[in-house]
């Protein structure tokens, strides 16, 4: 087995971990982000300009298009999407490159470290990673 299908794992067992605070597939409501940002310090207070990208067809090609013409202009670039294709990693985009395997699994681990204490969903750990 390559290292990366190995790292890749831990970001695997991070997300099930996570998965089993609160199984269920949807909740509704914030109450337990903002439990979870304000335990992060409030790390979207400091995030720089965004493009939000909602809607129910088009949005990878959108984000896509977005994220070259704006390498292309020299800008850096975060993207992050909902849901994989292959694997969680190339959700955290930097410049279009997906984050580092070894990278994702850490701030998994400092999420859990914080926040593992709520019941957030999947998606909610997904976030705030």
């Amino acid at each position: 087995m390559k290292a990366a299908e190995k790292t890749a794992g831990k970001t695997a067992d991070w997300r099930a971990k996570f998965a089993a605070l609160n199984p269920r597939p949807i909740d509704l409501g914030l109450a337990r982000m903002r439990q979870g940002v304000a335990a992060l310090g409030h790390p979207e207070r400091g995030l720089p300009r965004l493009i939000h990208v909602a809607g129910t067809n088009g949005k990878g090609g959108v984000i896509a298009a977005l994220e070259t013409a704006l390498v292309a202009a020299g800008l850096r670039v975060q993207s992050y999407t909902s849901p994989f294709l292959w694997n969680f990693e190339e959700n955290l985009r930097l410049d279009g490159h997906p984050i580092d395997p070894d990278l994702c699994a850490a701030h998994f681990a400092a999420l859990w470290d914080r926040c593992g204490h709520l019941p957030l969903t999947w998606f909610e750990a997904d976030t705030l990673v």
